[in-house]
């Protein structure tokens, strides 16, 4: 409404009623919201703002009770992990899960679950000050949501305050010095880097939009520490009615544990940690398909894989090499020299680390020289 100084006097009255009343709404609003948060947190229910206006601030979805910080979750929020997760530069990750009731997960093929539109993925990225000793402090730097709404899942980062009361909205991300005693005991630093959104949905995006990553099947085929007792995680979200009752778990698979060496066989820790940090991207469907390497854990073609691969494209990142793998022989395998390298043009993947994740390329480089010569590895060696 434009007022000027020919506007009827009840028509400038009506205005200034007007905005007189939203003045005196705004404290009742804000009232309202923070008490709406406190009772959906006691009754088990987030608060799921709108697609396009996430709240600023973490602790107004009302996800965990007491002090932020300590990620107490509500009753509807279950934790969770994997076997094997991505590598982000030595961070250490708390996750929960939330479902809204009377709806639940779906199966579908390749071992994936279709979210119902009102779920969440939580992850909480932190550093433990000592991480050879469990009760030691830790510095948590970052908490991604991930909500399913109706057009599809929506990304949102949350940065951590020096002082650990709270986290705030990023949408152009941020980079934090982090110090820590790694699991030898050895002095760490990293300046860890908190994506972007774009960067969130580059690493999430599939042919159909924004997807969750780590949450399958397979991967979440694990026993969990719940407070009673451990209770395969499967299980524990069907009893939870994430799942249907008539879920069928009987024969589902396992992904494999990638530092599990008594458990696993190298060929299949080395493949399930390709298939978690590289498969996102490196698939038919994915943002690295032109590449024509493919790195998912179900792929058979060992041309696919990278055996004896030429890339499709040329670049200084390949360092003068021929194969993206030569069976035999690492250092002649471009696979294993960038997974070697923190150069931002060098390094695979891309995005989510900036430091070299030292046991995965040791667990590379025995894979790659475990395998059988072949002539794409003899041709090499005898031009040496």
């Amino acid at each position: 409404m434009r007022l000027n100084r020919h506007s009827s006097p009840d028509r400038f009255q009506k205005f200034h009623s007007l905005l007189l009343l939203i003045v005196l709404s705004i404290p009742l609003l804000i009232s309202a919201c923070s008490t709406n948060v406190e009772e959906n947190g006691e009754s088990g229910t987030p608060v799921i703002p709108p697609a396009l206006l996430p709240h600023e601030q973490l602790a107004d979805y009302g996800l965990f009770r007491g002090d932020l910080k300590d990620l107490n979750p509500i009753e509807g929020l279950l934790p969770y992990n994997l076997n094997t997760e991505l590598f982000t530069d030595y961070a250490e990750k708390q996750r929960f899960v939330y479902v809204p009731s009377e709806v639940t997960i779906e199966l579908t093929g390749n071992n994936l679950m279709e979210f119902p539109q009102g779920s969440i993925l939580v992850k909480n990225f932190y550093y433990s000050d000592d991480q050879q000793n469990p009760a030691s402090d830790r510095t948590l730097i970052e908490t991604r949501l991930l909500i399913h709404y109706d057009d599809g899942w929506r990304p949102n980062t949350y940065v951590w305050n020096s002082e650990q009361t709270g986290a705030v909205l990023t949408q152009s991300g941020e980079v934090k010095p982090v110090s820590w005693a790694d699991s030898e005991g050895s002095p760490r630093n990293v300046n860890y880097k908190i994506p972007t959104v774009n960067e969130c949905g580059a690493c999430h995006r599939k042919s159909a939009g924004v997807e969750p990553l780590g949450p399958n099947v397979r991967n979440l085929n694990k026993l969990y520490p719940y407070p009673d007792e451990p209770v395969n995680q499967l299980e524990q979200w069907r009893a939870s009615g994430f799942l249907g009752e008539d879920v069928n778990l009987d024969n589902a698979v396992k992904l494999p544990v990638w530092d599990d060496a008594d458990t696993w066989t190298v060929n299949q820790r080395a493949r399930a940690y390709l298939d978690v940090n590289c498969s996102n991207c490196h698939n038919e469907m994915g943002t690295a398909r032109n590449t024509g390497l493919y790195l998912t854990y179900e792929e058979q073609d060992d041309n696919r894989i990278g055996i004896c691969k030429e890339p499709n494209t040329a670049g200084a990142w390949g360092a003068g090499l021929i194969y993206d793998i030569v069976p035999g022989n690492a250092d002649e395998s471009i696979l294993a020299h960038r997974m070697n390298s923190a150069d931002p043009v060098v390094q695979m993947p891309r995005l989510g680390r900036t430091l070299i994740h030292d046991e995965a390329v040791q667990l590379i480089t025995e894979w790659i020289e475990s395998m059988e010569m072949n002539p794409c590895g003899e041709q090499l060696l005898m031009g040496e």
